[in-house]
C-alpha cells in the first residue's frame, strides 16, 4: 500500500524484505512473458485496459 500511495519505492519495500530487488523484478518479468505467451490476463496487468 505504501508504494502504491507513493510514499515508499518498490525497491525500498522488498530491501526491507531482504530480498534483491533485481531478482524479484527479473521474475516478474518472467512469468509476464509466460502469461503473454499463454494469453493469459490477471487483474493486476494494467498494460490489458
Amino acid at each position: 500500500m505504501a508504494v502504491r500511495n507513493g510514499f515508499k519505492s518498490r525497491a525500498e519495500v522488498v530491501s526491507e524484505l531482504d530480498y534483491d530487488v533485481e531478482e524479484i523484478d527479473q521474475e516478474i518479468a518472467e512469468d509476464q512473458r509466460r502469461a503473454n505467451s499463454l494469453n493469459l490476463m490477471f487483474d493486476s496487468d494494467c498494460k490489458g485496459l
